[in-house]
């Protein structure tokens, strides 16, 4: 039997060899496209510790899988988090939108949090939203232009002129979006009608005043 040097065997299956190195390196990195976004340690560290509970604390009376108001199931979105970071992305700008503006727990809950630590929430949000590789995502089109709704204009009129006039009989009525919440956007469009109101509203303020 002909014997084959070591070395020009070597040779022979190097072609194979590398061949199958590449194909390894392409499919970990298709493999890898399928997987959550990786984030920090630290940053798992900071979820598990203070963003989570919180979130337990203030909103799972509400919003668990088991009970799901409104069909917004919160649970479930820190659940898939850090991959709901890009698949439901809308879904935590609502839940920071609703902390800052305290339509979230509502009044009357028992366990509200802090003015700090909404601010820590919504602001933990923002950074993780902008850090999220959203390029894979369709175009969302035009921004959508809404106008406030009523707790909303009220606030701003207080915040602008430091008087606290109820002026909701003459505010244009709340529209019912799909998802419940009283801030949607697509439920909120400014007709010339409404337009008239708070402009009145808002003159009817600055009247009283000082």
């Amino acid at each position: 039997m002909k014997q084959i040097a070591p070395n020009a065997c070597s040779r022979r299956l190097l072609p194979f060899t590398v061949a199958g190195a590449l194909l390894l390196s392409l499919g970990a990195q298709l493999l890898q496209g399928d997987q959550p976004p990786e984030i920090p340690s630290i940053e798992k560290a900071r979820f598990e510790q203070h963003v989570r509970p919180l979130f337990e604390t203030n909103c799972y009376a509400c919003h668990s899988s088991a009970v799901k108001v409104a069909g917004f199931d919160l649970e479930r979105l820190l659940a898939d988090y850090p991959d709901s970071l890009i698949r439901d992305f809308r879904h935590w700008e609502t839940v920071a939108e609703q902390v800052i503006t305290r339509s979230m727990p509502p009044t009357g809950h028992t366990v509200r949090p802090s003015d700090e630590r909404r601010r820590f929430l919504t602001d933990w949000i923002d950074r993780q939203l902008e850090t999220a590789d959203l390029s894979g995502l369709d175009e969302p089109g035009a921004p959508l232009v809404r106008r406030l709704n009523r707790a909303e204009f009220r606030n701003t009129l207080r915040d602008l002129t430091g008087t606290a006039i109820d002026v909701t009989r003459l505010l244009p009525a709340d529209g019912m979006s799909e998802d419940g919440l009283p801030n949607n956007g697509n439920s909120l469009f400014l007709s010339s009608s409404d337009l008239e109101k708070l402009v009145s509203a808002s003159q009817f303020v600055l009247s009283h005043a000082e």
